[in-house]
């Protein structure tokens, strides 16, 4: 019994730390929406990334800080910018690398944040938001049953039509960005 209460509370806690994403249905109003929420809508180009030691000890689950440079401002910004951010929960996220579109909200010390669950999201990697028409559907259960090695192959197949997708949106969204300025 004992051992059954610690595995619940250990998952309870493990759990307290996941951020739930609603899937976004239809893209279009999420990008109007994100656009209309968000105090700075960007490209940029992440110039570092890095640990906080002063969040670390405060005790945050996720300590990232990240500098980023504007390349081209859609809301809030400009070109050239340098602007400084952090990642402290789950749900927050942080540019890793590469150039971004970036939906950012800015808080009373200047720093920039934005959601895991947001629009944000790299150029190389346009398919990586929770857009439910870039989830692929599981395969059926006869595929599971009877995986033959080129079912593989399908797979591979169906994320890369995915990719260029969210790549064609995403440029289509810049091109709509544009017209916000």
């Amino acid at each position: 019994m004992r051992h059954l209460i610690y595995i619940l509370l250990l998952s309870y806690q493990l759990s307290s730390f996941a951020c739930q994403c609603k899937g976004i249905e239809n893209l279009k109003d999420e990008q109007k929406a994100s656009y209309e929420y968000s105090d700075l809508v960007f490209i940029g180009e992440v110039i570092s990334v890095g640990e906080s030691m002063k969040y670390k000890e405060e005790g945050w689950f996720d300590n990232k800080t990240y500098k980023i440079e504007v390349v081209e401002g859609f809301k809030g910004t400009k070109s050239g910018e340098t602007l400084s951010g952090y990642s402290l929960t789950s749900c927050s996220s942080y540019p890793k690398s590469g150039t971004w579109i970036i939906y950012a909200n800015k808080n009373d010390e200047g720093n920039i944040t934005f959601s895991s669950c947001g629009l944000s999201r790299s150029f190389k990697e346009p398919e990586r938001i929770f857009y439910n028409d870039y989830i692929p559907p599981p395969p059926p259960k006869e595929k599971w049953i009877n995986w033959q090695a080129e079912d593989d192959l399908d797979v591979t197949i169906l994320r890369s039509k995915i990719r260029v997708k969210a790549a064609q949106d995403l440029k289509k969204e810049i091109q709509w960005l544009r017209t916000m300025k």
